[in-house]
């Protein structure tokens, strides 16, 4: 049916699915890479088209105009909590899985910390964990660079978000959080069997999740301690949050935050203020490994620039190749490859019905590679983000870190952070392949190596 302006909603056709013996290659073709699956689809069905998951009916929207419907246009007929419903029972109360007003507060609360004179404050914490992480390396070391970034952009978003060091523990808590996040956030149909051992996924999970919760209160205890003695200023995330109260809500009564709503908001700041930046770091580092030619422009370019000093912060506004390196490593591989939301009012998208009840999602992985956007979209060509050439993207064809009202709150903490960390890297080191096998990718939340490592070889400068 070809649907008018005057078409009753619900007469209008929902967004086509593939059925039958087609529907099942289409599932090995999801199995063995979902971006280049969605890709596919899009050609075949639209920007809308429908899949049957294990346990709820799912609409991909992809392109700039999709973005743009899910993000802004109808934003108020979605609900993150129910789009992210796998993390409730990890996170209950944290700003990704809120709605509404309560997200509204929760943003206000949180949003100082990312102001950019607290960005400038940021700067020297970012140079100095770099530089020090260097320096444990030496001339041809085969290095995981998956690893070292996560240990520096992990001492990162503590120290500098909540005023801690656990220098100590950084291993620790890198390996719990991925153990929880890893299982909550597999689909349904693979978490039937919960067996409570330490050989099964669920059992690891479990005691992951244990030792992150003893770590977490463990800090909100020893926060909350200096603060009653005055020992330390409140002068980050963690302090504004034990010390917030709810009187600026309607019903407010002056209440503080609770001690589990607390450690929610911190366990998706460490998060996503850290994984997000290691697969960034370590993406990049690999691309400009495999695209030497780009990688010595880069270098060209900072030490024009730096002409011998130290990094300061004003410079990275003076290095445009930069800004198009970054640009294009986040348009392969975005902070997060997907979001979803739940549906709950019906809307109109490209003359279907999306229904409500089902969830929705977008995907910045799949909309960064439609080739009619972006011409041979599998290449990794920083001059797509050209002064001149990036004009010529269509609004929210490019969306790393999503948009409107739910925009990743840390987004310019982690553009500076990338910036920092590559420009210090790239001073000190080379970086070769070992190997010119491809790196598969593991296609969670974020979109991590496959299994755990990206190795290079690094050469000193």
């Amino acid at each position: 049916m070809i649907a008018s302006e005057n078409t009753p909603l619900a007469a209008l056709p929902l967004p086509p699915k593939p059925t039958g013996l087609p529907f099942l290659r289409s599932s090995l073709q999801f199995a063995r890479g979902p971006i280049d699956f969605f890709v596919s689809m899009y050609q075949t069905y639209g920007p809308a088209f429908s899949l049957q998951a294990f346990d709820f009916n799912l609409t991909v929207m992809l392109g700039a105009k999709a973005n743009r419907a899910i993000l802004i246009e109808h934003a108020d007929k979605l609900s993150a909590r129910e789009g992210y419903s796998l993390l409730l029972g990890v996170m209950d109360d944290a700003l990704l899985v809120s709605d509404g007003a309560h997200h509204a507060r929760q943003r206000r609360l949180i949003q100082p910390a990312f102001h950019s004179r607290r960005i400038e404050s940021y700067f020297e914490i970012m140079r100095e964990v770099t530089l020090r992480q260097m320096a444990t390396w030496r001339d041809g070391d085969v290095i995981d660079i998956y690893a070292e970034a996560r240990r520096m952009t992990l001492e990162i978003v503590v120290r500098a978000l909540l005023g801690v060091d656990i220098r100590d523990q950084l291993d620790t808590m890198a390996d719990t959080i991925t153990h929880t996040f890893d299982y909550v956030t597999q689909p349904a149909s693979r978490k039937l069997f919960k067996i409570d051992l330490p050989f099964h996924p669920y059992g690891r999970s479990l005691r992951a999740r244990r030792q992150l919760d003893e770590m977490l209160y463990g800090l909100i205890r020893d926060k909350r301690q200096q603060l009653s003695q005055k020992n330390i200023a409140s002068d980050d995330v963690l302090s504004w949050l034990i010390e917030a109260t709810d009187d600026d809500s309607e019903t407010g009564d002056g209440t503080r935050l609770s001690d589990s709503s607390i450690r929610d908001q911190v366990l998706l700041l460490i998060y996503a203020g850290h994984d997000t930046s290691t697969c960034s770091i370590a993406w990049a580092l690999q691309l400009l490994a495999q695209h030497p030619d780009v990688a010595a422009r880069l270098y060209a370019e900072q030490t024009q620039v730096l002409n011998g000093r130290a990094l300061l912060m004003p410079d990275l506004k003076a290095m445009p190749y930069l800004d198009s390196v970054v640009d294009e490593v986040l348009r392969l591989y975005p902070a997060v490859w997907i979001g979803m939301r739940g549906v709950t009012q019906d809307f109109v998208f490209d003359g279907k019905r999306i229904p409500a009840g089902s969830k929705v999602m977008y995907s910045p992985g799949a909309s960064h590679r439609l080739p009619e956007v972006f011409k041979n979209p599998a290449d990794f060509d920083p001059e797509r983000f050209s002064a001149t050439n990036k004009l010529k993207i269509p609004p929210f064809a490019y969306v790393p870190f999503g948009g409107g009202a739910r925009t990743c709150i840390g987004m310019t903490f982690a553009q500076v952070e990338l910036r920092v960390m590559l420009t210090e890297l790239m001073a000190h080191f080379n970086f070769e392949l070992v190997s010119n096998r491809r790196v598969p990718m593991h296609y969670n939340p974020t979109l991590a190596p496959a299994h755990g490592a990206i190795k290079l070889r690094v050469r000193k400068r």
